[in-house]
């Protein structure tokens, strides 16, 4: 198995990526975009999804753990793009260890009275 890493999942993790790779931490990348830049900062970067569409829930719980079966992804850092999508959040936390707001903080921010 590959040295541990970290699984970012967000609308675009380039930013995230270039953090942690200035951090020296190894990341792999599933965004709505895998561009060059993303490329650059990350050891892979996939597709997960489409801008018009956002995640493809199946689509990013399939890179997610075939990631996690063949490589030693440590968790998943949790990036912009779950807020219409909290069935998908939980999903993830089913399968692997989250950083970032679990579903029961970004469904209340949907909720204006609570928010």
């Amino acid at each position: 198995m590959a040295d541990p890493a970290y699984l970012i999942i967000a609308s675009s993790g380039r930013a995230l990526a270039a953090s942690a790779w200035r951090a020296g931490i190894p990341v792999q990348v599933v965004d709505l975009f895998a561009d060059q830049d993303t490329h650059k900062y990350a050891e892979g970067a996939r597709v997960g999804g489409t801008i018009a569409g956002g995640f493809n829930p199946a689509r990013l719980l399939d890179l997610a753990l075939r990631l996690k079966a063949r490589t030693d992804i440590q968790g998943v850092i949790v990036g912009s793009g779950f807020e219409d999508q909290p069935a998908l959040l939980k999903s993830l936390e089913e399968t692997c260890r989250i950083f970032g707001n679990p579903v029961p903080i970004v469904q209340s921010v949907k909720d204006p009275a609570l928010f």
